[in-house]
């Protein structure tokens, strides 16, 4: 298994500005996703892709969002 987290300085303080931030980087997630199996020859469900919201001190798991 793996994870892979993405920090990020945006501004967000609320669940639906980190929602809408979680879907504007779905695509940079999913790429690093794939490039981690690729690399490391994993499954991509075994494969975690998170945000890290620095200002907020949030972490937003792209499994958990619709």
């Amino acid at each position: 298994a793996a994870d892979t987290i993405d920090f990020k300085t945006d501004h967000v303080d609320s669940e639906a500005q980190i929602d809408a931030k979680v879907e504007f980087y779905r695509g940079q997630l999913e790429a690093y996703r794939d490039a981690v199996g690729e690399i490391f020859q994993l499954d991509r469900s075994r494969i975690a892709a998170r945000l890290a919201f620095l200002g907020a001190g949030r972490i937003a798991n792209l499994s958990d969002r619709p």
